[in-house]
């Protein structure tokens, strides 16, 4: 694609120096096919056209040459040109910027990643301790004891310490995130609210759910579902409701309305000691295989150091077969029905992901590329790793 350079004036893009020490531009591989140029586009992310360039896209920090008189390090806008070069034989990507008055439309800077995708997992989901679980106010009813509240209407609430206008986010319980103490280690579980199983005992006193024997709780996940505020204080207090995607039920549990703003742009890098067996909980939308832009759960969170901006390759655990080659089954080689034949396969890369936001013992990522589909159970380890 040919322009008018006129107008134009060579820039180069600082992304952060600090990152420069977490990965050296040595390490980085260049894609074979990649293009000596790239304009950029409405709706290409970093990590987009990172993947032109390089075989790991989150090493992008390593090859943005760095210039300070560049304020923000993050604003590459549709328009501008993107060249490879060379400085001291180390691959270096610029910008050659486009001036504001020839700037395509829209006039906003490319994402990090499509945080449209994930807008709804920064502000919507909460995981919070058993100890915090166990003191929320919750919906006791609606009013006329109606099963559902929608906008306008009032709903009933205890345990809440508000005063009029207070305003309350309205969430529902969707997992109970868990950890099983055994003889042979930990391993990992989670529980769809409202179902059960034997691990997994529903107290009914206060409609609070605990961990069953030899269970230590991870977290609890809750979901936006409104958004209330007090019109009546007191033992049990009158809410309104004020809007939101679904209807408040009995037996929801309210939140303190959190003014956190999430960092849009994230540093990646890889983790320095990665948790033993950290793995995929969930998927988003209860759906059973996650691909390319799906949001899953983690094992993990800010307790054990995992953060934003981590980056992780998935794998999927190996399974255990029989060698019927050598050792068929129910023959003198097998030892009649002994494990003798028991082959472990390896675990295989499927896909990479990059955590978003984190909790204290659970975290939220995206998937951002993949062979394969991602299932519940998936481990995560360094992104340079294949097998």
């Amino acid at each position: 694609m040919k322009r008018n350079i006129t107008g134009l004036k060579l820039t180069v893009l600082i992304i952060a120096l600090a990152w420069l020490s977490a990965v050296h531009a040595q390490d980085v591989q260049l894609r074979a096919d990649h293009p000596q140029e790239y304009v950029v586009v409405k709706g290409d992310t970093l990590w987009d056209i990172s993947g032109r360039f390089l075989e790991h896209p989150w090493q992008w920090p390593s090859i943005w040459q760095s210039n300070p008189q560049i304020k923000d390090p993050h604003w590459i806008y549709p328009g501008d040109q993107i060249s490879l070069i060379y400085v001291d034989g180390q691959p270096r990507l610029v910008i050659n910027r486009v001036a504001p008055e020839i700037r395509e439309l829209d006039g906003k800077p490319i994402d990090a990643i499509p945080f449209d995708l994930v807008d709804n997992f920064l502000v919507k989901p909460r995981v919070i301790t058993a100890a915090e679980f166990e003191g929320l106010p919750y919906i006791v009813a609606n009013n006329e004891t109606r099963m559902n509240a929608v906008r306008g209407d009032h709903t009933y609430a205890r345990g809440i310490s508000g005063e009029y206008g207070t305003e309350y986010v309205i969430a529902e319980l969707s997992y109970i995130y868990q950890e099983k103490i055994g003889k042979h280690g930990t391993k990992t579980v989670k529980h769809k609210a409202g179902t059960r199983m034997n691990e997994y005992v529903p107290a009914r006193d206060k409609g609070f759910l605990r961990a069953g024997k030899n269970m230590r709780v991870l977290g609890y996940e809750l979901y936006e579902v409104a958004r209330a505020k007090v019109v009546k204080s007191g033992d049990t207090a009158i809410l309104e409701v004020l809007g939101g995607k679904r209807a408040v039920k009995p037996g929801n549990y309210l939140l303190p309305v959190e003014s956190h703003a999430y960092e849009r742009y994230f540093h990646p890098q890889a983790m320095d000691n990665i948790p033993p067996e950290l793995k995929v909980l969930t998927l988003s939308d209860s759906m059973h295989r996650a691909g390319h832009y799906r949001v899953v759960a983690l094992s993990s969170g800010s307790s054990e150091g995992v953060e934003p901006g981590h980056v992780f390759s998935v794998f999927r655990p190996g399974k255990t077969v029989n060698d019927d080659v050598k050792f068929p089954k129910g023959s003198a080689a097998s030892g009649w029905g002994s494990s003798k034949g028991a082959v472990q396969l390896p675990d295989e890369r499927v896909g990479m992901l990059l955590v978003f936001r984190s909790f204290e013992n659970v975290s939220y990522g995206l998937l951002l590329k993949g062979h394969r589909t991602v299932v519940e159970g998936d481990l995560l380890r360094h992104p340079d790793t294949r097998f």
